[in-house]
């Protein structure tokens, strides 16, 4: 169900104070706009329906889809499947497409078993070993096999389970510096291997693959 206080919940037959509201606001925009003769609310749906279906093939159901755009299950649906026996449409409103077109497969969003980048998965366990986390306390935390975090490392791919508990992990721990030799190991291998501490990471750009850290310098070993 989409969110009060928009036109898609009075669309869907919601009638409370916000809703309503919203559907006046709407109007008026539209009776604006169609004075001004600038009113052309459709788009080719194409466009916006390859685009779900990628979503799809990347671990998200079309339903947190919906959600996630603020749009009914129904419009989704439609979108993609038609309705009464009809094809699928050709136009959709652009204010709805271009909420669809925002939503994105983020690990927040997939399934657990869906495969996604491991890139912000990597850089966040790296940065934990530049604080002294040894990976194999790490990957005993996260309930996996030492040797599975390495395989995330070369394979570039991950389970979305996976990365939502590592990031649950690194948000833990990303302050914490532990203390002893299996921690002055783990810096001294990190350091070796050039990894970014998180200092180095925006929040918002740690889970871009084409990011650089910054002021990352690698020591010979």
């Amino acid at each position: 169900m989409t969110a009060h206080g928009t036109n898609a919940r009075y669309n869907d037959g919601c009638r409370c104070t916000p809703c309503t509201t919203a559907h006046r606001d709407e109007q008026r925009h539209r009776n604006r706009m169609i004075a001004y003769g600038r009113w052309d609310p459709w788009i080719p749906a194409d466009t916006v329906r390859a685009h779900v279906r990628v979503l799809m093939a990347q671990g998200v159901p079309f339903r947190r889809a919906a959600k996630e755009a603020d749009v009914s299950y129904y419009t989704m649906e439609r979108l993609l499947y038609g309705d009464s026996g009809g094809p699928p449409p050709k136009k959709i409103r652009k204010d709805t497409a271009l909420r669809i077109l925002a939503v994105h497969a983020s690990p927040e969003l997939v399934s657990d078993v869906a495969s996604i980048d491991s890139a912000g998965t990597v850089r966040r366990l790296q940065a934990l070993g530049c604080l002294g986390h040894p990976q194999a306390d790490l990957a005993a935390r996260l309930g996996v096999r030492p040797d599975h975090l390495g395989r995330i490392r070369r394979t570039g791919r991950v389970s979305a389970g996976v990365a939502r508990k590592v990031r649950a992990l690194y948000d833990e721990l990303w302050k914490v510096r532990p203390e002893g030799k299996a921690a002055d190991r783990a810096r001294l291998a990190a350091r070796r291997f050039g990894w970014a501490p998180p200092m180095a990471w925006d929040d918002d750009r740690i889970d871009d693959p084409k990011a650089k850290p910054a002021g990352v310098r690698t020591e010979a070993a």
